[in-house]
């Protein structure tokens, strides 16, 4: 009886735990998840995020004396969460990444029926400009 006491507690801190770090979710990413955001707010959001922390380790960082002792001063939790957070960070560089060419001057991102009257229309121009090249 006791073990299956200690096997329902255990599986309630899970599906706590899983609830709890889907809300703790940095606000830049939710931004990014958002479909009329703003991309400069998305991008200043991340930036402010990360102002004093250690930012997410890239293949040099991972490695250095700097990354290795911050690493070591966190708790097991602080570890996963900082993992996780990491992980989201890599998702933002490629959503950033990704939406760059699409974003106007005033930081809106083209929705996908924009991009394709964008690209439909230019290849338009491209016809009448070869049309007009070849008479």
């Amino acid at each position: 009886m006791p073990f299956r006491t200690i096997i329902i507690s255990l599986l309630f801190f899970f599906a706590s735990l899983a609830s709890a770090q889907s809300s703790k979710d940095p606000i830049w990413y939710t931004m990014m998840q958002d479909s009329n955001v703003n991309y400069y707010s998305a991008v200043r959001a991340y930036e402010v995020y990360w102002k004093g922390k250690m930012p997410p380790p890239n293949k040099e960082l991972r490695h250095s004396e700097a990354y290795l002792a911050y690493f070591k001063t966190l708790t097991p939790a602080e570890k996963i969460e900082y993992d996780r957070i990491c992980w989201l960070s890599k998702a933002f560089r490629h959503w950033k990444r990704d939406v760059s060419a699409w974003v106007q001057p005033d930081g809106h991102i083209l929705s996908l029926a924009e991009q394709t009257a964008m690209l439909t229309r230019q290849q338009q121009e491209l016809k009448a400009i070869e049309q007009k090249k070849g008479k």
